[in-house]
């Protein structure tokens, strides 16, 4: 190993350490970051709608606020 290896090792090395998201300027984070965009083609990573939570009638939070309102005016 000579002195050139060395030397390009130390710059590469904060740019692969994950352990240190900043590095010791933003180039690495950014250079991360860039990479991860460029795994998902520019788009992003995305997470899917959840269905909405229910009990255990299978009513949702909405349902049994409806049912509440159209009782209570019903009278």
């Amino acid at each position: 190993m000579n002195i050139f290896t060395r030397i390009l090792n130390k710059a590469f090395e904060p740019t692969v350490r994950l352990g240190n998201p900043l590095g010791v300027d933003s180039g690495p984070f950014l250079a991360r970051m860039n990479t991860m965009s460029e795994l998902r083609g520019g788009k992003g990573f995305r997470t899917p709608k959840t269905e909405p939570r229910t009990d255990s009638d299978g009513r949702t939070r909405g349902d049994r606020k409806r049912a509440r309102r159209a009782d209570l005016f019903q009278s």
